[in-house]
């Protein structure tokens, strides 16, 4: 579904991704891990249009995506959910969510979308009507993963989903990520916390200095004395 081929992605003299290539198949979750500064996200606003590759081709379900920009590529069905996305805080949980239904063209589509996405997030479906203010963060990472799926996205883009979240909150929100593979959709996760980021992925990969520097099954990366404590920040 997404396939990347020798992309490379400059911020002026400073070459931030070298020579990077991947795929994402439909309902596969791929953990793209490594440490800050590694280029992880330099490499998802490539991919989803914020910013335009220096060299190397991105397709996304077969289509040539690499000078198209990100309205384009969202309407393909390719959503990026980019560190730090806000929420209407002063809206209802409800109102963020059919906010995100706005390209279905109708409300009544939107509340349909609303019932099929709620099942997956059971916690905020008894919080529909308080203000997103009131959720807690897990609840809010939630909330932001929800609406991005009212859109009916084929393949999300998700980056640092744990981010200020406590330990159990950031398991229960990529245990919620990795139930949305039941649906089809494909993702590719961003993860700083490469232990809980390996510990849902179908399969990931390794990032520094901008280039992957390793690719596999999650446990073996894990498993990877050296490779762990080089690139991963830690070890299981």
């Amino acid at each position: 579904m997404l396939e990347l081929e020798h992309v490379t992605v400059r911020h002026g003299a400073t070459i931030a991704v070298r020579d990077v290539s991947l795929s994402v198949t439909a309902g596969e979750l791929v953990a793209l891990v490594g440490p800050n500064g590694a280029g992880k996200s330099s490499l998802a606003r490539a991919i989803a249009g914020a910013h335009r590759p220096a060299g190397g081709v991105i397709r996304f379900a077969g289509i040539d995506i690499t000078r198209l920009d990100a309205p384009a590529i969202s309407a393909l069905g390719l959503t990026h959910l980019p560190e730090g996305r806000p929420l209407a805080l002063t809206l209802t949980a409800r109102d963020n969510l059919l906010s995100g239904a706005y390209v279905l063209g109708s409300m009544a589509r939107a509340h349909e979308r609303l019932r099929e996405v709620l099942p997956m997030f059971p916690a905020l479906a008894t919080r529909l009507d308080q203000p997103a203010a009131l959720l807690s963060g897990g609840e809010r990472q939630w909330l932001v993963v929800a609406r991005a799926l009212m859109a009916r996205p084929r393949l999300l883009l998700i980056d640092e989903p744990t981010l200020g979240l406590g330990p159990r909150a950031a398991r229960e929100t990529l245990d919620v990520i990795a139930g949305l593979r039941a649906s089809g959709t494909a993702i590719l996760l961003i993860e700083q916390n490469a232990a809980l980021a390996l510990g849902v992925a179908d399969r990931a990969l390794a990032m520094s200095a901008g280039r992957i520097v390793a690719e596999g099954a999650p446990r073996s990366l894990l498993d990877d004395a050296g490779l762990a404590d080089r690139y991963l920040g830690e070890r299981r």
